[in-house]
Parts: structure tokens; C-alpha cells; sequence
């Protein structure tokens, strides 16, 4: 039986390249069953599947080979159906002849053939390709244009080395995109007439993925810019085109031989629609003074016009693998950067005496923020005085100015002279660099919009995660017993709301089968017997439990502004809520927030998450006091961390807040407004519900702005305050 399987699997499977027939198992020698396949067939392909006997007739066929090629067809059309669910449901169909002729990099080129395919011509073309394999194996038989990335790679890597910037690592995969490391591009290529002009296609896609690390299309984090958008996957699409605009222009203005190469394939200038928008677009981006964010502006005027199509060339854009990759990359140079400065400040203040009055030590640096890799020499200065840069910093700190437009001020932090604690150079010099790293590690950095630029100021505002103060063991029981006795029946009253939401058990009665007899129903069917009529079998209670997975941060206003009878209001509404709390077993926090200038955020935690309704809770409630001044966003992106961090169906940021935002820096005003806004329409695409209770009767001039009409709630007394915030914690976590 063996032998003849093996046979006539030879009979039936010719030789592709370098492939090799070999012996391929049925379910008996290790694969999956016909049943099961069907099943998970039938689960990727969805509604598609039902009542299709030609899904059963690959599941039979699938089934004669290796649980490693059963894997690979099944992860293929797990692939196609995100895709097109028609696509996948045409390849289960037909994609079974190539399995059996194809594998290794035979399997892997035709499967990035037909994406090449679809993007290009659409699901039809696709489809059609899918089902002729005969041709798609002549025509590799006999087309001699194709060109193999592998072939290619010493090419373009000495294309990369050529044009400068931070070295970018060539990588095989289905879409052209660059993600700031790595360039991915199609293993093979050949849907150009000639092999020189394919060898060309593979050079242009490469130098634009260069172009968006060269001309700072990264260097702004664009997702917030586009995310309120109605229709992201067109957003993107718009911006791609938009920003293909300006990348060309800069290729056309610094590297001519690769522009030209690109108006011989089609140049994004060629397929703009005729529209009067797009001609006044084009116009712009293509002044040299042009950036990645007047792209993004052009996205909101131009999407009620017309689609557009994009060059194959430039692949896809992928902005959250790029966020990724750049997010991994600073948290590492930030580190190496500090531990250089921090020995070169120990080495310069190295056997000299440091006079009391002296400040912290500075760094500065001095480049060309236009383009950091095009400057002849990069100048880092310490206290004024002008250092000697080794080859690799100097390395480091460009890398670090092509991701962010310069070397944020952040990463030049002193470690050595007069620290903001007191320390001198010479205390401060039995800390390690790793010491140092820890310290700067405990700050966070929060980006903040500034609408007058219509932009992003990354790493703008620095956030200090402070524990509350606390009056002292048990000396905030006094408030808190007179906050409960005061106020004992809106405890009672609030505990009986909250009921109906605690997790318990639901007693279902008249069952067939369940946990314990139920006495009522046992007895109405001895009756029945009695009188000569059938037995009752529902005789059982079933206890079932009605989960709930709820997770809920209270942010406190502390600013200074809720001195006296507002913060007093404040805390009894707190102790109110969290007494009538302690019925469920939600996950909720209290945090309270105040600020002084950009780079003194405060968030201070009253109580985590993991953390139990204790006596030290209590105390730290008692002890809140006005501290400076009112800057919301950043608070509420961090807030917004801290719960997109815990595991939980539903989430609410609660907000107690009796003004507007404001700090002694100049955010006040539209600037504060528009980036409290900003903030909480990130905190809504991230799936938080949000929802400010003010004290201020004025506020609600601006409140139902920045949070919208039906997220405000206006109160003036403690009575009414906690069962506003009970009213609203119901409805939302219901």
C-alpha cells in the first residue's frame, strides 16, 4: 500500500524547479482527517462554506497530505480570507493543485503572485489567475524577465549603503512597506516586460521606502492626526498618495537618474483625478519647504473627492509597525545616549573640585534638524565647551535626530554638577549609569496637540506618577466615620442601587438537571402523581453567576483652583462612592492630578487597582489638598494607559473636575481646550467611555465641547453628587 501511494504520487507530480517529489502522509501518518479539515475550512471560510460539497471535496483531498502542508494550505487561506472571503473560498477550491506541484519558495512566490495580482488588477484578475496554475507554469517556464530578490539583494543593499541614513535591512514578505528597520519587498517580480525594467522595480520600491526614512515622513506619529476619520482604510490610502506627492518631488529634486527611472513606471503625479483640490495638493507638496504633516492635512479636504490609484512601487504604508518599531528603538537609544553622557560627565568633572554654586551640567548639541545625515559635522557641547565625538556617537545621536527631527532636550539630562535634589557632582558620582537610566526611566514623556500647527509635540510633557500623601495611620478615620454618619442613608440608598449590578448568583428555577432540589416544584409533582396526572421531571434549582468585567478610574482634579468648599465635596463624594462600592467587585482607582509647567505633570495614586478599600485608603482621601495648576490632557492620556492595561470588557474614565484646563506655560485658552479634546477623542478610539461631573455651573460653556453634550454632568451638592456618579457608573458598566 505504501509503494503504490508512493508511485502514483510520482505519476502525478512533476518537477517545478528545484522542488522535489516527496512522499506525502495521509491523516494515518501523522495529519488531520477529512472531518476536521472540513470543520476548519469551514470555520475560515465562514457563511461561504455552507452547504458547499466542494469544500468537503478539498477537505478529502487535503486530507492525503503532511500535517506541515496541511498547516501551510490552511494558513494560506486563513491569509486570503482577511483579504477576500471570495478569494479564500476560491483558493480551497482550486489552490490544492498547487500545493501538490509547489513547495518552499515555489509555494511562497505564487501565493506572492497572486497578492501582486489582486492589488494590482483586482479580486477578479485574481481569481481568474488562481484557477489557470497551468498557465502560471508555463509562463514561469518560459519568461526569462522575472527577477529573484535574493539575486538582487547585494544590489540594493549597496543601493541603501550609497544613499546614507540609518542601514536598512532587506526582507522577503507579501507587501511593500518599510517599518524604519527593515524594507519588505516581493521575492520575486515579473510583471514588467524586461528583466532590466523589473531589476528597476525592485530599486525604486527600495529607494522610496529610503525616502520616508530620509524626508521625516515618520518622524510625526500620524495615527492620532487621522484616526477620527470616519473611513481609516481610505485615510491612509489618501495620505500615501499625498505624501507619495512630496516624496517624489525630493527624489526628483536629489537623486534625477532614480526620478526619471520613476516617471518611466508610472509616477504618483500621473494618476492624480482631475479635480482642482488635488492640483492646488500636488502644487504644495511639491515645494521643497513641504512635510509628512501637510500631507495629513490635505487627507480631511480631499477625502469627498475621488479615489486614486497608487504606483506599485510604493507598496502599502504601515503606520502602527512603524510606531512600533520607532517606540523600541528610542527606548533603546535613550538609554545608550544617557549612559555615553553620563560617562563623559564623570570623566570631564573627573579630579575637579565642584563649587556649590554651580548648576546642573548641560549638554547641547548643534546639527542640521533639516536633514541630521546631510550635515558635514554634528557639534555636542558641555556647559558651552564644544567635546570630541567618537564615531559611534556621533552614529547614535543622527540615528536618534532621523527618528525625531533633532535630540529631544529629555535625553540631554545632566548627571553630573548640582542635581534638582541637591546632590553634587561628587554624591552623584558613586551612581552608576545604569542608576541613572532607572531614575530617568521612572519619568513618562506624553505627546500634547497644538492646534495653532495642527500637530503633535512629541515627549512634550513630563509626567511623575507621585504616591498620595497620607495624614498618618488611622488619622483620616475621623473624617471618613463622620463622612459615613453624616450621610448614612445616601450609603444605604447607594448600596441598594448598586445591587442589581453585583456579581452573584442567579437562582433559575424548574429545571431539569442543576445543583439542589427545588422543595415547590418536588412537592406540585408528588401532588400530581397523587391525583393520577404525569410527573413534573423540572424538579431542580440551577445557580448561574451573571459576570461582570468592569474596570473604572476615578481622576481627581487637585489643582489649585478646588481650594475650600469645591475639594471638600471632592472627598466626601469619594469616601460616598467607594463605601457603596465595596458591594461590587469591580476593578476601579482613584487617581488625583495637578500640574506646574509641561514638565511637572503630577498624577497621584489614591488607590490602584490591585489595591484593597482600606483605612489607608481612607486616609489618603482625607489628605487630598489643591496643589497648582489643571493640565488635562496629559493626565488623561495617562489615565488612558493605566486602563487600557487592565483586562476588562468595559472601561470609564470618570472624571471630577469644577474648571477649565490651564497652566502657567500657556496652556490656557483653545490651546487647553483643543488638547483636552484631543485627548479624549483618543481615549474614545481606544473603546474608553469618558465622562466629566463639574462643579463649575460656567463650565459648561466649554465641557460638552471637549467631551461632548451627553458625557457632562453639572452638580453643587454632595447629596446629589454621588448618585450623579452612581446614575452614570450604572449605565455605562451595565
Amino acid at each position: 500500500m505504501f509503494l503504490k501511494k508512493w508511485l502514483a504520487y510520482k505519476r502525478e507530480s512533476p518537477i517545478i524547479g528545484d522542488n522535489k517529489p516527496k512522499l506525502k502522509a495521509s491523516a494515518e501518518y501523522g495529519g488531520r482527517g477529512e472531518r476536521e479539515l472540513q470543520l476548519r475550512l469551514e470555520i475560515i471560510l465562514d457563511k461561504l462554506a455552507e452547504g458547499r460539497r466542494d469544500i468537503y471535496t478539498a477537505a478529502k483531498e487535503l486530507a492525503a497530505y503532511s500535517l506541515a502542508e496541511q498547516e501551510r494550505f490552511l494558513h494560506a487561506a486563513e491569509n486570503w480570507q482577511k483579504q477576500s472571503p471570495e478569494l479564500a473560498y476560491q483558493f480551497c477550491r482550486h489552490g490544492l493543485v498547487a500545493l501538490r506541484q509547489l513547495s518552499g519558495r515555489a509555494w511562497d512566490d505564487w501565493l506572492a503572485w497572486l497578492s501582486q495580482c489582486l492589488r494590482q488588477q483586482g479580486s477578479r484578475a485574481a481569481i481568474a489567475r488562481m484557477r489557470d496554475f497551468e498557465a502560471y507554469l508555463a509562463s514561469n517556464k518560459r519568461t526569462p524577465q522575472t527577477v529573484m530578490l535574493e539575486d538582487l539583494m547585494p544590489v540594493l543593499s549597496g543601493l541603501l549603503t550609497a544613499l546614507g541614513g540609518r542601514k536598512l535591512q532587506i526582507k522577503s514578505g507579501d507587501v511593500i512597506y518599510t517599518d524604519t528597520a527593515n524594507v519588505y519587498l516581493p521575492a520575486s517580480y515579473g510583471l514588467l516586460p524586461s528583466y532590466e525594467e523589473n531589476c528597476g522595480f525592485y530599486k525604486l520600491a527600495t529607494v522610496f521606502a529610503w525616502a520616508q526614512t530620509w524626508f521625516s515622513t515618520w518622524q510625526t506619529d500620524l495615527q492620532p492626526l487621522l484616526y477620527d476619520l470616519d473611513n481609516q482604510d481610505r485615510a491612509w490610502l489618501l495620505f500615501q498618495a499625498l505624501e507619495g506627492l512630496r516624496l517624489d518631488a525630493c527624489l526628483e529634486r536629489s537623486l534625477p537618474g532614480i526620478a526619471r527611472l520613476g516617471k518611466q513606471l508610472g509616477r504618483q503625479r500621473e494618476r492624480l483625478p482631475e479635480h482642482e483640490l488635488w492640483r492646488r495638493a500636488a502644487e504644495q507638496l511639491e515645494r521643497q519647504e513641504a512635510r509628512a504633516q501637510d500631507s495629513a492635512a490635505w487627507v480631511r479636504k480631499l477625502l469627498p473627492v475621488g479615489a486614486v490609484s497608487l504606483p506599485s512601487y510604493q507598496g502599502r504604508f504601515k503606520p502602527l509597525d512603524v510606531r512600533r518599531v520607532l517606540n523600541a528603538r528610542a527606548a533603546q537609544e535613550e538609554k545608550k545616549l544617557q549612559i555615553t553622557l553620563q560617562g563623559i560627565a564623570e570623566k570631564q568633572s573627573a579630579g575637579r573640585p565642584t563649587p556649590r554654586h554651580k548648576k546642573q551640567t548641560r549638554f547641547s548639541i548643534k546639527m542640521d534638524r533639516g536633514n541630521p545625515y546631510s550635515a558635514e559635522k554634528i557639534e555636542l557641547n558641555l556647559d558651552g565647551e564644544p567635546l570630541e565625538l567618537t564615531p559611534e556617537l556621533e552614529k547614535l545621536l543622527r540615528s536618534i535626530a532621523q527618528d525625531w527631527d533633532g535630540i529631544p532636550d529629555e535625553w540631554l539630562k545632566s548627571t553630573a554638577g548640582e542635581g534638582e535634589n541637591g546632590e553634587s557632582g561628587q554624591e552623584k558620582a558613586g551612581r552608576s549609569p545604569s542608576d541613572a537610566v532607572k531614575s530617568a526611566a521612572s519619568e513618562i514623556y506624553m505627546p500634547e496637540w497644538d492646534h495653532s500647527i495642527n500637530s503633535y509635540r512629541p515627549r512634550w510633557c513630563r509626567i511623575f506618577l507621585r504616591p498620595a500623601e497620607t495624614t498618618g495611620d488611622g488619622l483620616g478615620r475621623p473624617f471618613s466615620l463622620e463622612v459615613k454618619n453624616r450621610h448614612y442613608g445616601v450609603i444605604k440608598r447607594l448600596r441598594n442601587g448598586f445591587e442589581f449590578l453585583r456579581e452573584s448568583d442567579m437562582r433559575v428555577r424548574r429545571q431539569a438537571d442543576g445543583d439542589e432540589i427545588d422543595l415547590d416544584a418536588a412537592v406540585n409533582s408528588v401532588v400530581a402523581v397523587r391525583c393520577g396526572e404525569e410527573p413534573d421531571s423540572k424538579i431542580y434549582i440551577h445557580n448561574r453567576t451573571k459576570g461582570r468585567n468592569v474596570a473604572v478610574v476615578f481622576m481627581v482634579d487637585m489643582s489649585a483652583s478646588t481650594r475650600g468648599r469645591t475639594s471638600q465635596i471632592e472627598k466626601e463624594a469619594l469616601i460616598l462612592l467607594c463605601e457603596s462600592l465595596s458591594s461590587l467587585r469591580d476593578r476601579y482607582a482613584l487617581y488625583g492630578f495637578s500640574s506646574h509647567t509641561r514638565a511637572q505633570c503630577n498624577i497621584y495614586c489614591i488607590k490602584s487597582f490591585d489595591e484593597a478599600y482600606s483605612q489607608t485608603v481612607q486616609d489618603r482621601i482625607a489628605a487630598i489638598r489643591p496643589h497648582h495648576y489643571t493640565r488635562m490632557g496629559a493626565a488623561i492620556r495617562y489615565l488612558r494607559r493605566c486602563l487600557l492595561g487592565s483586562e476588562a470588557k468595559t472601561r470609564l474614565l470618570l472624571s471630577l473636575s469644577d474648571g477649565r484646563p490651564e497652566d502657567k506655560d500657556g496652556y490656557r485658552g483653545n490651546y487647553g481646550i483643543e488638547d483636552t479634546r484631543r485627548a479624549l477623542l483618543e481615549t474614545a478610539h481606544a473603546g474608553i467611555h469618558s465622562h466629566c461631573i463639574t462643579i463649575d455651573e460656567q463650565a459648561m460653556d466649554y465641557l460638552p465641547y471637549m467631551y461632548g453634550s451627553a458625557h457632562v454632568s453639572i452638580v453643587n451638592d454632595v447629596e446629589t453628587l454621588p448618585f450623579r456618579m452612581a446614575d452614570i457608573y450604572r449605565r455605562i458598566t451595565q
